[in-house]
């Protein structure tokens, strides 16, 4: 009978052991970096196009990952630059952004507090009182998600304070986690997902009627780009795109961007507190 109680209570030390080191090493991976990944199938597009060993081709396919756009963003400079601009060279109205920086803070959003973008908003929205405003990125606070604020973070901070700025206004949110999503006052949320640019078609209703548009989202290029081409495709005319936390390493993609848009659209740059953020408008 003894043996029969030992003998479970070793497995279960020996299972806890087991899970407790496999935790141990797979951390120490994630900290060396270590990858798995096979280069050659994971990232065809970047494969060149000669006869070589496996080795030959990773080592290729790592400088063109590192080096395409970087060319491509030097070549993109010999057409236009892309305009930098600072916050300080922007005419906003103080009251405005003191208005927009109060509300901020009240509904816990960092916009004003790490960042600067209430001055942003204070330039662009002006006097604009009515108008459809779309932010894709709620802010979730479940640490499962991709670019979430820790679970101290407030859902829909920014919209909350949109709302009672403007409360005559539409104020839309869009997030990849469901849970966190919500409708109230003047207030609508839905499911967005800025990887897959066939969901953003749950916007289609708003096509060519968006005053304002907000990229606070995944904050990587290829989501970046996708709110850039729905704006191309939604922005009224003097409707403006608002790209956040956009980091210097990554400006070689605007370089590029900025070189691509139809001449009805205008596109800066600017230094905010801690970020970039992209500006696009529509000027006809």
């Amino acid at each position: 009978m003894k043996l029969k109680k030992i003998i479970p209570v070793r497995i279960k030390i020996y299972i806890k052991s087991t899970i407790k080191s496999f935790k141990l090493i797979t951390h120490k991976l994630l900290e060396k970096k270590i990858s798995r990944l096979n280069l050659v199938d994971t990232f065809p597009s970047f494969r060149p196009a000669s006869p070589g060993s496996y080795k030959m081709y990773e080592d290729s396919i790592i400088t063109n990952i590192n080096s395409t756009l970087q060319t491509l963003s030097s070549i993109s400079l010999k057409s236009k630059v892309l305009d930098i601009i600072s916050v300080g060279d922007l005419a906003y109205s103080n009251k405005e952004a003191a208005r927009l920086d109060k509300l901020f803070q009240k509904y816990n959003s960092d916009k004003s507090t790490m960042h600067d973008y209430h001055k942003i908003y204070a330039h662009y929205i002006h006097n604009n009182k009515t108008f459809t405003l779309i932010e894709i990125g709620i802010g979730t606070n479940n640490t499962d998600v991709i670019s979430n604020m820790s679970k101290y973070g407030s859902p829909g901070a920014s919209l909350y304070a949109f709302s009672e700025a403007y409360p005559n206004s539409k104020i839309i949110g869009c997030d990849i986690d469901r849970r966190i999503l919500f409708n109230t006052d003047n207030i609508k949320t839905f499911f967005l997902d800025q990887n897959n640019y066939s969901t953003f078609s749950v916007l289609s209703q708003y096509k060519n009627k968006v005053d304002f548009i907000i990229d606070d989202g995944l904050h990587s290029q290829n989501a970046n780009l996708n709110s850039m081409l729905f704006a191309l495709e939604s922005l009224k005319v003097g409707g403006v795109l608002f790209i956040e936390d956009i980091p210097e390493y990554s400006l070689d993609v605007w370089h590029i961007a900025n070189n691509l848009l139809p001449s009805n659209f205008e596109f800066q740059m600017i230094k905010a507190k801690t970020y970039f953020c992209g500006v696009m408008k529509r000027i006809n």
